[in-house]
């Protein structure tokens, strides 16, 4: 912890490691024992590791105006330490030793073919059939690779108001696996399969439509929802809170004999930039709201 210029620079700098075992989780099960999974202490050894910082400046400090700013920052990191006896485990295709928990098994892309219009993938281990998990490659993190927010607070004589933007540099789950349909079947599809394949020849990332329910063009769409495509980026910027206040002064208010009277204006997330495809990054979902944009209006009152 640091203090510059008479404490109108604070820096907070820290460090955390943490080991964790036996961590209750649901276990797998084959569906003929009629439950998909028991809960079990997991045989690993996790590590949570992470840099935090924070700043909070006085920017200007005078009589009828100030103006302070803050920032933090999150750097977290997981690491699966030790699995005994992983290969033999539900999770042998899921978690690597030494990796990160959010390395995701995914076949790995090869674009659509522009003359059948399907989704390809890489064969692994060339036997020239792309099978699950033969050919799966653990080379995409989804997960937060850092966080923070940036607030300002501002006040002018009797006015108040602040202001917070959310950031998160991060990888997620995209329309592709939220939808979960594969095309032709009656349901919702976003903007961007306008663009899908449509005659031999044609470039695109998206493959064609079909109702060939079980032909190769369903199992190529199955493919793609365990394949990388389904992982972009999906980080956004956010402007999670914005606040407005106003005070009656103390002559006014020893006029009207209250001691207090504040009337304020709220919003919360208002606005979001970002390249994610998919309704929201946040969530990463197409079965739940995205944070709901929110005003409201309020009054302090004191006698």
């Amino acid at each position: 912890y640091f203090g510059f210029i008479n404490d109108r620079i604070l820096l907070s700098l820290g460090y955390y490691q943490n080991r964790s075992s036996n961590q209750l989780l649901g276990y797998p099960l084959p569906s003929i024992t009629g439950f998909s999974s028991i809960q079990q202490n997991l045989p690993a050894i996790v590590q949570n590791t992470g840099w935090e910082f924070e700043i909070n400046t006085s920017n200007v400090k005078r009589k009828e105006f100030t103006w302070v700013s803050s920032f933090n920052l999150t750097v977290p990191q997981t690491q699966l330490i030790a699995y005994p006896n992983l290969a033999g485990s539900p999770y042998s295709h899921t978690y690597v030793v030494g990796k990160s928990l959010y390395i995701k098994q995914n076949f790995a892309s090869t674009g659509v073919d522009p003359q059948t219009g399907l989704y390809t993938f890489k064969d692994v281990n060339k036997d020239g059939i792309v099978s699950s998990p033969k050919d799966y490659l653990g080379n995409e993190k989804v997960a937060q690779l850092y966080y923070g927010m940036l607030g300002n607070q501002f006040r002018f004589k009797n006015w108040q108001f602040s202001f917070d933007w959310q950031f998160v540099k991060q990888t997620g789950r995209n329309y592709l696996y939220s939808n979960f349909t594969a095309p032709g079947m009656r349901n919702n599809q976003p903007e961007l399969t306008l663009h899908r394949w449509q005659r031999p020849g044609d470039a695109s990332g998206i493959q064609k439509y079909t109702q060939d329910r079980g032909g190769a063009g369903y199992d190529a769409y199955y493919d793609a929802v365990l394949s990388e495509l389904t992982i972009s980026d999906a980080s956004f910027l956010r402007l999670r809170n914005i606040y407005l206040a106003y005070g009656l002064p103390p002559g006014l208010l020893e006029k009207m004999h209250i001691q207090k009277l504040v009337v304020c204006l709220k919003g919360q997330n208002l606005l979001t930039i970002s390249h994610y495809k998919g309704i929201d990054p946040e969530n990463q979902t197409v079965q739940s709201l995205p944070p709901l944009k929110v005003f409201s209006a309020g009054i302090q009152l004191s006698f």
